[in-house]
C-alpha cells in the first residue's frame, strides 16, 4: 500500500512558504494511497486549503514538517485528518513541533521516523508569549476527543512556552499516545537506510498494526469464523507461551480455549500498542495490552481484565513486491 511513499518524501518536502504552509497531495507512482506534505508555519485559513485539497482523497498519509503556528488551524487540521481516518508520519531527520505536533496527533495510525523529532508544550498568546488558559482548554478538549487520556493531556501541556517535551517511545507508551517508530535500519555495510528501505519499514508497521486489530475482532466472533484463519497464520512451528510447538498442537490449545469460552470480547487497549520492524528480515514484533472479557453461559463463569500479549509476525517474500 505504501511501496513508494517515503521515496517521494524526500522529494516534495522542500522550502516553505513564509507565509502559510504549503501543503501538496501527491500518488507516489500511482499508488491507491495519497501523500499529503505540511511543510511550514501554520497559519489561519490553512486548515481550509488542507480541507480542500483532501476533500476528494480516500486514502492518505499526511507527512509533517513544520516548527508550528497557529493553534487553532492545528487543531481543524488534526480533526479533520481523525475524521476522514488519515495516517500521520514524521519522518526521519523531519521536526514537527508545537502546533504541529498537535495536528500529527490526529492520525488514526501514528508513525514517526526513528531520527524524527516531534515536540510539545503549553499554547501561549503570540503576542505576549504568555500561556494561555483558553488555547491549553481547546487543546485538552481535542486531545479528549480524539481519545486521549487525561495523563497524555498532561504529558502535552506541561512545558512552558519557552520549552519542549520531546516525544520518545518509552513516554508515548507510558501516557498512553499510539505511535509506531520507523527504524531506519543500516543496510548491510553498516551505511543508513535508503528510501525504499523506509518504504518497506513503513508498510511493514501498517500491515503488523492492521493484524493486531483484525486478529482481535476475528476471535471476538464466531468460532467458525476463526478455525479456517488459525490454519493460514501459524508458522510450522510457533512459540506459544514460551513453549515450542507445532502448528496443529497450537490450533488444538486455541480450539479448547474457544469452547470453553463461547462469548468473547477482546481490544487492544489505546496507546499501548507498539509495533517493531526489521524491513530487511520483513519481520515484525507487535506488543501490547489487550482488554478481555470472556463467558460460558453453560458453566455460568466469566473472565475479565487486561493482558499483555506479544507477536513476532514474518512477512513472505512477495508482500513487498
Amino acid at each position: 500500500m505504501f511501496r513508494v511513499l517515503i521515496s517521494t518524501l524526500v522529494v516534495l518536502i522542500s522550502a516553505a512558504s513564509s507565509n502559510a504552509a504549503t501543503i501538496l497531495v501527491s500518488y507516489p507512482k500511482g499508488d491507491e494511497v495519497a501523500l499529503v506534505t505540511v511543510e511550514g508555519e501554520i497559519v489561519p485559513n490553512d486548515e481550509k486549503e488542507f480541507q480542500q485539497k483532501v476533500s476528494t482523497v480516500p486514502k492518505a498519509v499526511v507527512a509533517f514538517q513544520s516548527s508550528g503556528g497557529n493553534v487553532v488551524a492545528a487543531l481543524r487540521i488534526g480533526k479533520l485528518i481523525r475524521l476522514r481516518n488519515f495516517t500521520t508520519v514524521v519522518p526521519d531527520d523531519m521536526r514537527c513541533a508545537s502546533a504541529c505536533a498537535l495536528a500529527w496527533l490526529g492520525g488514526t495510525n501514528r508513525l514517526m521516523g526513528a531520527t524524527a523529532r516531534i515536540g510539545f508544550h503549553a499554547a501561549y498568546d503570540k503576542d505576549t508569549g504568555q500561556e494561555t488558559g483558553v488555547g491549553n482548554a481547546l487543546v485538552g478538549a481535542y486531545l479528549s476527543q480524539i481519545g486521549l487520556p487525561d495523563v497524555a493531556v498532561y504529558y502535552i501541556t506541561k512545558a512552558a512556552p519557552t520549552s519542549m517535551t520531546w516525544l520518545n517511545p518509552a513516554d508515548a507508551q507510558k501516557v498512553g499516545i499510539d505511535v509506531s517508530v520507523l527504524d531506519a535500519e543500516p543496510t548491510a555495510r553498516g551505511e543508513p537506510s535508503t528510501p525504499e528501505q523506509s518504504s518497506a519499514a513503513l508498510q511493514l508497521h501498517q500491515r503488523a498494526r492492521e493484524f493486531v486489530r483484525a486478529w482481535y475482532q476475528t476471535i471476538s466472533g464466531p468460532d467458525e469464523d476463526i478455525t479456517p484463519i488459525l490454519n493460514r497464520i501459524y508458522s510450522d512451528t510457533v512459540r506459544y507461551f514460551g513453549k515450542e510447538m507445532s502448528r496443529q498442537d497450537v490450533i488444538t490449545e486455541q480450539q479448547r480455549f474457544l469452547a470453553r469460552w463461547p462469548v468473547r470480547k477482546y481490544i487492544p487497549k489505546d496507546g499501548t500498542v507498539m509495533i517493531n520492524c526489521d524491513a530487511n528480515a520483513l519481520v515484525c514484533s507487535a506488543t501490547g495490552v489487550i482488554q478481555f472479557d470472556a463467558r460460558s453461559t453453560a458453566r455460568n463463569r466469566r473472565s475479565s481484565g487486561e493482558a499483555t500479549f506479544e507477536y513476532l509476525l514474518r512477512f513472505p517474500p512477495e508482500f513487498l513486491s
